[in-house]
């Protein structure tokens, strides 16, 4: 029995049994640098989507100013590029997202631009912390020149028929300067003075006789 249980011993050893010494050269770490953050990367990345709420993004409202004047003919033309980003360490499910854009001048909303939700066009799962940018046209026309704030509210899995205010995420405002119209001048004919009479050819004088008289 003494043999078979020297035998059993080395034969644990051997295999890599609980007292057997490590492998020193499997034990080290990479030396690489970014390995770690790579590894964290992959496993963001992988981690399973949440549903995204308003606190879990940051929205901010570029646009391109000054602007000429904004009449309801040309209104529609301007619009406004919204920068959203995943502030979190996990990929966000946004499911149907809606923006609506809202004019404020000083304190108060100008009339008529409170503006319709519009479905923006946004991937269904935001990765952690990435961003999309999405547009949107100005809801109204913007006549007489001055000074601006446009505000972009962003609602994530939303419902297309009722949104509550603590449903959506507000932008810092935008400051908007709208320039006087143009008005199409039609300019002046050029006239033209008559040439000198100095430069006009003089006519010769006619030779004028008198008639002789029949005979």
């Amino acid at each position: 029995m003494r043999t078979v249980s020297i035998g059993l011993a080395c034969m644990l050893a051997a295999c890599g049994g609980a007292d057997a010494a490590p492998d020193e050269g499997a034990a080290k770490p990479s030396s690489g640098a970014e390995a770690p953050s790579a590894r964290t990367e992959i496993r963001r990345e992988l981690a399973p989507a949440r549903v995204a709420s308003p606190g879990d993004l940051d929205v901010e409202v570029q646009g391109e100013t000054p602007a000429g004047a904004l009449l309801p003919e040309n209104a529609r033309d301007y619009a406004v590029q919204v920068l959203i980003r995943n502030r979190r360490d996990e990929p966000l499910e946004m499911g149907d997202t809606f923006g609506t854009v809202a004019v404020y001048r000083g304190p108060d909303l100008v009339e008529g631009c409170g503006g319709s939700r519009t479905q923006l066009e946004v991937p269904p799962v935001l990765g952690p912390r990435a961003s999309v940018r999405a547009s949107l046209a100005l809801p109204c026309a913007l006549p007489e020149a001055g000074e601006y704030d446009v505000v972009v509210l962003v609602a994530p899995n939303a419902d297309d028929d009722v949104i509550a205010p603590d449903e959506t995420r507000r932008s810092v405002a935008m400051r908007l300067t709208v320039d006087e119209p143009t008005r199409d001048l039609v300019p002046p004919a050029e006239v033209h003075p008559p040439a000198p009479s100095a430069t006009l050819p003089v006519p010769r004088p006619l030779d004028v006789r008198p008639a002789t008289p029949a005979p």
